[in-house]
C-alpha cells in the first residue's frame, strides 16, 4: 500500500499530499491474494465481475456492466504489467500532465503517482535539474515547442519535456542551483522567503545559461 500523488497535488518546488494510497498488485510481484485477507476483501466489495480480466459483460440488477479488459491476469492484479514499477522505488521529480505554469517536485521513494502525472528519475542530480525545469526561462521555451490548450496551460508530452535544453553539470554551477532547490523546497519556510529565494535561482540560471541583460529582461516581464 503506497501514497499516491495526482497532477492536481503537484506544485511548484512541492507538493500537497491529500492522503491518498494505492494498492499495487502488479502482475510481476506474483502476490497471493489469500495472504492479504483484508485487502481481498476490501477489494471484493467493489465486485469480482467487474474486477475479472475477461472483457466480458453482463447485467447486474437490471443494470449493464463490463469487466475489465481481457489480460492473462489475475481478478485483483493491475491490468498491465508495468515492468517499470520498480522506478517508483527511487527518488524522483514529478509533474502535472496538464499545467498552466511548468511545476515541477522532488518526491521521495514511497511515492507514486496516477496517469494525470509523469516523474523523472535516475538522474545523477535531480535537485540541479529541478532548479532548471521549474524556471521562468524553461517555462518559456516549453511554450514555443509544445501543444498549448487555451492561453495558458500546455500538455506535459514527453516528446517535447525531451527536447528541453538542460545545461552540462559543471560542479560550481551544480552546488548553487542544487542549494537553492533545497531551500525553494522547504515547506517549513514563508511565502516570501521562497519568492526571494526563487528569485535569487532565476538570476544564477539565466547566468548560466549566459542571457544577455535584454534577454533577461524580456523573461522576467512574461510574467
Amino acid at each position: 500500500i503506497r501514497p499516491i500523488l495526482r497532477g492536481r497535488d503537484i506544485k511548484r518546488y512541492k507538493f500537497i499530499f491529500k492522503d491518498l494510497f494505492l494498492i499495487c498488485t502488479f502482475p510481476s510481484l506474483k502476490i497471493n491474494i489469500e495472504d492479504y485477507p483484508v485487502i481481498k476483501q476490501h477489494l471484493l466489495s467493489f465486485g469480482k465481475d467487474r474486477l475479472e480480466q475477461s472483457g466480458t459483460e453482463f447485467y447486474k440488477n437490471g443494470v449493464k456492466i463490463s469487466s475489465r479488459k481481457k489480460t492473462q491476469n489475475k481478478w485483483y492484479e493491475t491490468q498491465d504489467t508495468i515492468a517499470y514499477w520498480e522506478d517508483f522505488n527511487e527518488q524522483k521529480i514529478v509533474y502535472k500532465d496538464i499545467s498552466q505554469r511548468l511545476a515541477f517536485a522532488l518526491a521521495e521513494p514511497k511515492f507514486m503517482i496516477n496517469n494525470t502525472a509523469y516523474f523523472i528519475s535516475n538522474h545523477p542530480n535531480l535537485l540541479y535539474l529541478l532548479g532548471i525545469l521549474n524556471s521562468d526561462l524553461i517555462d518559456w521555451y516549453y511554450r514555443t515547442i509544445s501543444v498549448q490548450l487555451g492561453e495558458k496551460a500546455v500538455r506535459m508530452f514527453t516528446i517535447y519535456v525531451n527536447q528541453l535544453p538542460i545545461p552540462k553539470l559543471i560542479f560550481e554551477n551544480t552546488q548553487e542551483i542544487s542549494n537553492l532547490s533545497v531551500k525553494a523546497s522547504n515547506t517549513n519556510i514563508s511565502c516570501q522567503e521562497r519568492i526571494n529565494i526563487i528569485r535569487e535561482l532565476e538570476l544564477s540560471i539565466h547566468n548560466i545559461y549566459e542571457l544577455t541583460d535584454k534577454e533577461k529582461s524580456l523573461i522576467a516581464n512574461l510574467k
